[in-house]
């Protein structure tokens, strides 16, 4: 049998990858040696649309719900910008 291949990170398309695909990718980066191994703080927001209504859970560490509040606006903008609006 060959290699896996995780198309999440070969495209870099967050459409492709599962829940845990990105909690495990968050994991990694915040753990020693990753690329934000000096994160104090993290966001998590889930979304339920199962039912075709919007459940949505945020998971806070190291952080208010005022300051989450605020990340969100920010994190609003840089997406936004990345795509090119």
């Amino acid at each position: 049998m060959g290699k896996e291949i995780n198309m999440f990170e070969v495209l870099n398309d967050s459409r492709m990858a599962s829940p845990e695909q990105a909690l495990k990718y968050a994991l990694k980066a915040v753990s020693p040696g990753g690329e934000n191994e000096n994160c104090k703080k993290v966001l998590i927001v889930m979304l339920d649309d199962s039912d075709k209504n919007y459940d949505v859970w945020p998971v806070l560490a190291g952080m208010s719900a005022s300051h989450s509040i605020a990340l969100m606006e920010i994190a609003k903008t840089i997406m936004v910008e990345g795509m090119g609006y």
